[in-house]
């Protein structure tokens, strides 16, 4: 059974992954603890997916995924599909605008580019809005029950307070490469280069 808590952090270059969290546990009656490793590419991944700006409510994303593996996936397949259809059609209005376009206000992916249709835009915010909601996350949300094990069972990511702000501390240091790894995401949705066709027309 895995802990109920996280109670150290160490922030750590992992080999093959970067940049990383190793949160680690008390050690239970057997004499060894648990680890959990938290790379801050994917708290970033995150940020982009589900239109976040702060770490606090990102690691409160994580922490309610980690209840329910199954229900995580029906979100992030979700989210990809909605957010995969912005993205690619930002990327090549930005390739085609030369840098033209680009939002400062509202964006909805780091590519910032305004020139997507409402319809494709308000489904993703729907959706963002709704997995929110699913997770007891979003304004005035109410958790939905996502599995049917007591409320109080350990689950796979729990930082405790302090090491949730060290965490959070942490994410707004590396600013920079947060947005470098948002950037990543954005761009593993993008597919073909425009030269080879572009997005389809519709």
């Amino acid at each position: 059974m895995e802990p109920t808590e996280y109670t150290e952090m160490e922030f750590t270059n992992l080999a093959g992954v970067g940049p990383c969290f190793s949160l680690r546990s008390e050690p239970g009656p057997d004499g060894e603890g648990w680890i959990h490793e938290l790379p801050l590419q994917a708290l970033a991944d995150r940020m982009e997916l589900f239109g976040l700006t702060e770490p606090e409510e990102t690691l409160d994303v994580l922490t309610e995924l980690a209840r329910e593996p199954e229900a995580a996936d029906e979100i992030y397949e979700s989210l990809h599909e909605a957010y995969g259809e912005v993205v690619r059609m930002e990327a090549y209005a930005l390739y085609a605008g030369g840098g033209l376009n680009r939002q400062t206000t509202g964006a909805q992916t780091v590519l910032a580019v305004g020139l997507v249709s409402e319809d494709r835009r308000r489904r993703l915010e729907d959706v963002r809005r709704e997995v929110l909601d699913r997770l007891g996350l979003g304004a005035g949300a109410v958790r939905a029950a996502m599995s049917e094990e007591p409320e109080e069972e350990p689950f796979a990511l729990r930082p405790s307070p302090e090491v949730r702000e060290r965490i959070c501390e942490i994410v707004r240091r590396h600013s920079k490469e947060i947005e470098d790894y948002r950037m990543m995401t954005a761009m593993s949705f993008v597919g073909p280069s425009p030269e080879s066709g572009g997005p389809e027309s519709e």
